[in-house]
């Protein structure tokens, strides 16, 4: 039995998408909500989808949501932040 407590509608509608179609078009916020989710459940091509989204779509317009996601205690905090490090790190680097 999963346990979805803690994640966002939108994030369990495009895992449930990703399961029945095939489709894996997580935004970067939801793919930041689904991180603990992965591990927990040991979905790594989920997880791996997720973090390629973080790190490809990280923009000003949703770090603020993320960083939320983030620092809430329930949701695998620690794992995001490895994850958001190192999508800042390459948006810095590709910046300068």
């Amino acid at each position: 039995m999963l346990n979805v407590e803690g994640l966002r509608t939108s994030a369990f509608e495009s895992l449930l998408k990703y399961f029945y179609y095939g489709l894996s078009s997580f935004s970067a916020l939801d793919s930041c909500n689904l991180i603990s989710f992965c591990k927990k459940y040991d979905l790594d091509d989920v997880l791996q989808i997720c973090e390629r989204q973080m790190k490809d779509n990280l923009t000003y317009e949703v770090v603020i949501d993320i960083l939320a996601v983030v620092f809430d205690r329930n949701s695998g905090g620690e794992e995001h932040m490895k994850v958001l490090s190192v999508s800042v790190s390459l948006s810095v680097s590709v910046c300068m």
